[in-house]
């Protein structure tokens, strides 16, 4: 994923221990110059010890450099999937639960429409993180989902 001044964002898993035993798995979102260097770290949440899984699932970022990411973290000590908009600066702007079950791409269009694909379906959000629309079923959010490129299919 490049943003438009040629930046690319890497998402990484960072896994602690204690005495070899795992404690909990931190994500974070790196942002990369043109020579590689990263030049920003997004902490996007973690998932306790109890909750291992997808972790740290896609991220989009729109014309202006925010960035909308999908991950599973634990919230209210149980593991939930997340959608949340991040400013350029790194400050989380919203953040809610995922409507589309586990979550599996997101995209942001131009007019700033977050469209996000999940195990349920597909939903639309609103650049605010307001749920616009759901669409359940998931034939058809396999058709629109592509599992080679991990990318939503707008068409």
């Amino acid at each position: 994923m490049a943003d438009k001044k040629g930046n690319t964002y890497a998402l990484v898993a960072h896994l602690y221990t204690y005495e070899y035993e795992p404690v909990y798995i931190n994500h974070y979102l790196y942002k990369l110059n043109s020579s590689g260097d990263r030049i920003r770290t997004f902490d996007l949440g973690n998932l306790s010890q109890d909750y291992y899984g997808v972790g740290i699932a896609d991220v989009a970022v729109d014309g202006t450099g925010n960035i909308y990411a999908i991950n599973r973290q634990t919230v209210s000590n149980s593991p939930k999937d997340v959608i949340k908009k991040l400013y350029a600066s790194g400050s989380q702007h919203w953040q809610r639960l995922s409507p589309v079950g586990t979550p599996y791409g997101i995209t942001v269009t131009a007019a700033g429409n977050v469209y996000v694909i999940g195990s349920t379906g597909m939903a639309r959000l609103s650049n605010a993180g307001a749920l616009t629309w759901t669409k359940t079923g998931t034939s058809y959010a396999v058709s629109e989902f592509s599992q080679r490129d991990r990318k939503v299919v707008l068409g």
